[in-house]
Protein backbone atom coordinates (compact mmCIF):
# COMPACT_ATOMS: atom_id res chain seq x y z
CA UNK A 1 0.00 0.00 0.00
CA UNK A 2 1.38 3.35 -1.02
CA UNK A 3 1.50 6.18 1.51
CA UNK A 4 -0.27 9.47 0.90
CA UNK A 5 2.00 12.41 0.18
CA UNK A 6 2.25 15.18 2.78
CA UNK A 7 0.91 17.67 0.21
CA UNK A 8 -2.27 15.65 -0.26
CA UNK A 9 -2.79 15.27 3.49
CA UNK A 10 -2.19 19.00 3.94
CA UNK A 11 -4.68 19.75 1.20
CA UNK A 12 -7.33 17.57 2.85
CA UNK A 13 -6.69 19.25 6.20
CA UNK A 14 -6.87 22.72 4.63
CA UNK A 15 -10.14 21.97 2.86
CA UNK A 16 -11.63 20.49 6.02
CA UNK A 17 -10.64 23.44 8.17
CA UNK A 18 -11.90 25.87 5.53
CA UNK A 19 -15.29 24.18 5.37
CA UNK A 20 -15.61 24.14 9.16
CA UNK A 21 -14.56 27.79 9.54
CA UNK A 22 -16.87 28.87 6.71
CA UNK A 23 -19.81 27.14 8.39
CA UNK A 24 -19.05 28.72 11.78
CA UNK A 25 -18.44 32.16 10.26
CA UNK A 26 -21.70 32.09 8.30
CA UNK A 27 -23.59 31.41 11.52
CA UNK A 28 -21.78 34.11 13.51
CA UNK A 29 -21.79 36.88 10.88
CA UNK A 30 -25.43 36.53 9.90
CA UNK A 31 -24.74 35.00 6.46
CA UNK A 32 -22.10 37.53 5.39
CA UNK A 33 -20.63 35.51 2.51
CA UNK A 34 -17.69 37.78 1.65
CA UNK A 35 -16.27 37.89 5.17
CA UNK A 36 -16.90 34.18 5.70
CA UNK A 37 -15.10 33.18 2.49
CA UNK A 38 -12.16 35.43 3.28
CA UNK A 39 -11.80 34.03 6.78
CA UNK A 40 -12.20 30.44 5.57
CA UNK A 41 -9.58 30.92 2.86
CA UNK A 42 -7.03 32.41 5.23
CA UNK A 43 -7.59 29.66 7.82
CA UNK A 44 -7.39 26.96 5.15
CA UNK A 45 -4.05 28.24 3.83
CA UNK A 46 -2.62 28.55 7.34
CA UNK A 47 -3.73 25.03 8.28
CA UNK A 48 -2.28 23.66 5.02
CA UNK A 49 1.09 25.23 5.80
CA UNK A 50 1.06 23.99 9.41
CA UNK A 51 0.12 20.41 8.49
CA UNK A 52 2.64 20.31 5.66
CA UNK A 53 5.40 21.58 7.94
CA UNK A 54 4.58 19.10 10.69
CA UNK A 55 4.42 16.16 8.29
CA UNK A 56 7.72 17.15 6.70
CA UNK A 57 9.36 17.33 10.12
CA UNK A 58 7.98 13.94 11.14
CA UNK A 59 8.99 12.40 7.81
CA UNK A 60 12.55 13.71 8.09
CA UNK A 61 12.81 12.54 11.72
CA UNK A 62 11.61 9.04 10.84
CA UNK A 63 13.93 8.69 7.85
CA UNK A 64 17.05 9.07 10.02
Amino acid sequence: MKNMSPILVGLFAGVGVSAWVYNKAMRNTGNNTKNSLTLAGVCGVISFIIVLTLLSLVDSALSN
